[in-house]
């Protein structure tokens, strides 16, 4: 009995003695390896996560750029959608006018028919010595016959164009006013193209508001010499209260 005993502890003392030296083996030769490996399989994945997370954000700030121009670009259709449902015709003045809903744009149709007309009643035999004119022939003239157009673009800029079918000339229509002007500076105006210049009162008025259908020589004088006469090609410079159209 005593010796079963004492074979049992020793077995138990055998077993106990070849853990110990496996483990301290394994401390020797196994355990920095696997740390080792360990630690490097860690880095790896630290690279990764790191990688796929700038992915990530590069590709959320391309979202988020993405929908940023969408929302312009869905605002911008919105503003122009605006614009053009709000274009409006009107009257103004008598002068029929289309405008965009922002007032950057517009454009009015204009006419002006001015005749002169005469009629004579004479005798047809005068007396001997007779000297007064001896043959008035009675008729109508188209003194003016305007059409053009008028307006505003991108709001400082005005323009005017029409075209002149009346007159006492034997050539036919003329371009009477081709201009466009900056007003962009409050109270000044910049007109260049074929202008009406202004010297005097009764050049600055529009033929519409005359009293006569002529304006006095004097001014049509001062046009001529100083404001390149029929041709009325130039640049003015000027400064009013009031628009330059």
């Amino acid at each position: 009995m005593k010796f079963g005993k004492l074979a049992l502890m020793s077995g138990v003392a055998a077993a106990a003695i070849v853990t110990a030296a496996g483990a301290q083996a394994a401390d020797r030769n196994g355990a920095p390896n696997l740390v080792v490996a360990q630690n490097f399989t860690n880095s790896s994945n630290n690279n990764s996560a790191a990688d796929l997370a700038a992915r990530v954000a590069a590709l959320e700030d391309a979202l988020a750029a993405r929908d940023e121009r969408a929302t312009s670009d869905r605002t911008r259709l919105s503003t122009l959608e605006q614009s053009y449902q709000a274009a409006s015709w009107t009257f103004d003045n008598g002068r029929p006018t289309i405008a965009s809903g922002d007032g950057r744009f517009s454009m009015s149709i204009r006419t002006r028919f001015q005749a002169d007309f005469a009629g004579y009643s004479q005798e047809e035999n005068y007396r001997p010595g007779f000297a007064g004119p001896r043959d008035l022939g009675s008729g109508v003239a188209m003194r003016r016959a305007y059409f053009g157009i008028e307006g505003r673009a991108y709001r400082d800029f005005q323009y005017e164009f029409r075209m002149n079918l009346g007159g006492s000339g034997v050539e036919g229509a003329e371009l009477n006013k081709a201009v466009i002007s900056y007003v962009g500076i409050p109270g000044w105006h910049f007109n260049v193209g074929v202008i009406e210049p202004a010297f005097m009162f009764e050049g600055t008025t529009s033929s519409a508001n005359l009293m006569f259908f002529e304006r006095p020589e004097i001014d049509n004088i001062a046009a001529d010499v100083f404001g390149a006469g029929d041709a009325r090609r130039g640049i003015e410079i000027g400064w009013a209260k009031t628009d330059a159209l």
